[in-house]
């Protein structure tokens, strides 16, 4: 039995919905890193936006998702929360 690990949790769940476990896990990774503060997924992922200021020696800089990635990111946790009550209800019932 392999020892619990999200990311073994994700792969397995992967199986039961239609994403690839490589992207179940990198939509994972990369929600859980900007939840935690990391910085590598808004250097990697998040669209970057230059402000002009004042200052010719300060670069101001917005960072932001794009639609597109929002609509991914919450079309996948809505998949796997609809498909997680599936499975919830399916198990809850004693069936003997």
């Amino acid at each position: 039995m392999a020892r619990f690990s999200y990311k073994n949790v994700l792969r397995e769940a992967a199986i039961d919905i239609p994403y690839e476990p490589d992207l179940l896990e990198l939509i994972w990774m990369t929600g859980s890193a900007i939840a935690h503060g990391r910085t590598w997924p808004t250097i990697a992922f998040l669209d970057r936006e230059e402000i002009t200021g004042d200052a010719a020696d300060i670069r101001l800089l917005r960072v932001t998702a794009s639609v597109d990635q929002l609509v991914l990111v919450a079309a996948t946790v809505l998949l796997i929360v609809d498909r997680a009550r599936d499975l919830y209800e399916s198990r809850r019932i004693c069936h003997y």
